[in-house]
């Protein structure tokens, strides 16, 4: 076998047993050991410190009593050099001690040829390797690289006990990715791995040296923030997090915006053990996702109450559909020249047992979302609006166009399109009176990997729509793929239209952009007269906002139609010209 060169610190007082080393390993033949020799341990130390060796070879003839704490000192100045102990009797007690205390191997003097040691001083340092692997594998994460959930533990629990030994303080970060689920829904696990990895790259890039982090599991990281002088240092990095995350990452052909949620709870001003900490943190950081996403928030006591009611609130949402706590709101479509009603986007509106207002989607679909119940929820929207169509129809209203949601788990759903086709033949509802919208911000460009889902839906009869458009990072080459028929312009384009040039112009690219692909295109959230007649004045003639009508009932909306003058149904769908 063709060993590499390997350099031996060899610990030895005796002049004679140095020679005696040297020559045995040279009658090998190999020429491959280089032995380096010092008097004594703190020789040894030193020697360390300042130069890498493969093994330390250590005479513990002469040092009875004190070789256990040698050996550990050995280990502690350099952990990746293997230890063979040499003794001039066999001593078991001695031998125990020594690979107890880290050595690899122990030798009598001098029994054997120097092939014997050679081979002896080989297998140490081979053990050493695989125990050093092993022991990376058990605590660091195999995907990133960083400290895995075992080693931060036994970390946090160290950081809590030396600050709380020198009076200083430190901060936990606790970091979530934002929409990272729905990347790996659309893109795929392998894609979502490729991001983790940059991700904690880039994490890397905002530290100190002293500082740990760590990925706990899935896309949640946490950082111990070490000796911090004040407040403004942990926002100081916490800023730098944000910001970092909220650049693009580029992984092959496709460009994601994720950005990040950061909770912050500082020893001992948060939590004066780790697990009060870790908690602490966790608790913040789903608060500053439900301040938005992509910031940070310090942990203050009431946020334990507000977790308490989200676990709370979470439980009550997996029985709502069970108790009818669920309803759909239908929020109508206008033709802006005419106030024609043209359709109606339904969305789900949830009443808890025992409360008297109905919670928003925006209020409960993050908890759907963690709960794994969106496909459930999306299910029974879908079934619900065929059956309300009917209904409507029964009553002699003309049909109208209902859009409903299709959230990014759903689409992962290979029995989507027949589900949906289904429940249009039970209800007796023509495919041509649904549309389907998808939230641009959770597509990206992920949406080219379900072609076939959506050109299903098509052959059905049912119509597209990209809804919050011009806020995400759709790619136009997806865009111009996929069988889109509306676009749905974001309502923070509208809603500044009145004192912002820059929207005023992305607004109208879009429309004309909208116009040319022959595609309808629909404005969200109109709230005034001014953003009406700013659309007016760019061409965009179909709009939904509570200004025109905000979300009714179904018995409010059949009111509501009864008075307001109703389009031939053939102008209900917006087709390709």
């Amino acid at each position: 076998m063709n060993y590499k060169s390997v350099r031996i610190l060899l610990v030895e007082s005796d002049i004679n047993d140095v020679r005696i080393v040297r020559e045995l390993l040279a009658e090998t033949g190999d020429g491959k050991f280089q032995v380096e020799h010092v008097d004594h341990i703190p020789a040894a130390l030193t020697r360390l410190g300042e130069e890498k060796f493969d093994a330390v070879l250590v005479d513990m003839s002469s040092d009875r009593g004190v070789e256990r704490d040698a050996i550990i000192r050995l280990g502690e100045v350099s952990p990746k050099t293997a230890i063979v102990v040499l003794c001039d009797c066999l001593d078991e007690s001695l031998s125990l001690k020594v690979v107890q205390a880290g050595a690899q191997d122990f030798l009598v003097k001098w029994q054997g040829d120097g092939f014997l040691l050679a081979r002896s001083i080989r297998y140490a340092i081979e053990h050493k390797k695989e125990k050093d692997y092993l022991s990376r594998l058990a605590c660091y994460d195999g995907l990133t690289g960083l400290t895995n959930r075992t080693l931060f533990r036994e970390l946090l629990d160290k950081a809590v006990f030396q600050a709380g030994r020198k009076g200083e303080s430190f901060a936990l970060m606790f970091l979530d990715l934002d929409h990272f689920k729905e990347i790996n829904d659309t893109l795929g696990h392998d894609m979502g791995d490729r991001l983790l990895v940059l991700v904690a790259r880039r994490l890397q890039g905002c530290i100190r040296g002293s500082d740990v982090i760590a990925r706990l599991g899935g896309d949640e990281f946490t950082i111990i923030q070490d000796s911090i002088g004040s407040r403004e240092d942990v926002e100081t990095v916490a800023k730098k997090i944000i910001n970092v995350m909220k650049q693009p990452f580029v992984i092959g052909d496709h460009v994601l915006n994720v950005g990040a949620s950061l909770g912050i709870a500082v020893f001992p001003e948060h939590g004066a053990d780790a697990l009060s900490l870790l908690k602490n943190a966790d608790t913040s950081m789903y608060y500053a996702k439900e301040q938005g996403r992509q910031n940070f928030q310090f942990y203050f006591a009431e946020m334990r109450t507000r977790a308490t009611q989200r676990l709370e609130m979470q439980r009550s949402l997996r029985d709502a559909l069970g108790r009818g706590e669920m309803m759909v709101y239908y929020q109508p479509q206008f033709r802006l020249q005419t106030r024609e009603i043209i359709g109606v986007t339904a969305g789900l509106r949830w009443q808890p047992q025992g409360e008297s207002n109905f919670l928003a989607p925006e209020d409960f679909m993050p908890l759907a979302e963690e709960a794994g119940m969106t496909v459930l929820l999306g299910e029974w929207l879908i079934n619900t609006v065929c059956a309300q169509h009917r209904e409507w129809c029964d009553e002699g209203l003309p049909p109208l166009r209902v859009t409903v949601s299709l959230s990014a788990r759903q689409l992962q759903q290979a029995a989507l399109a027949g589900a949906i086709e289904q429940a249009l033949k039970r209800h007796g509802m023509g495919a041509k009176f649904l549309e389907v919208e998808l939230n641009e911000n959770l597509m990206m460009e992920s949406m080219a990997t379900h072609d076939s889902i959506l050109d299903r839906l098509k052959d059905i009869g049912i119509s597209i729509s990209i809804n919050n458009f011009g806020s995400g990072s759709f790619s136009l080459d997806c865009l111009k793929r996929l069988p889109i028929d509306n676009l749905k312009i974001d309502r923070s384009f509208v809603q500044n239209l009145s004192h912002s040039q820059d929207d005023v112009a992305i607004t109208a690219a879009i429309i004309t952009m909208a116009r040319c692909m022959r595609m309808g295109v629909i404005a969200e959230g109109v709230e005034d007269v001014d953003q009406l007649d700013s659309l007016l004045e760019q061409g965009c003639f179909m709009a939904q906002g509570d200004y025109l009508s905000p979300p009714l009932s179904s018995w409010e909306l059949v009111r509501l139609l009864k008075k307001t003058p109703m389009p031939v149904a053939e102008k209900l769908v917006l087709r390709r010209a």
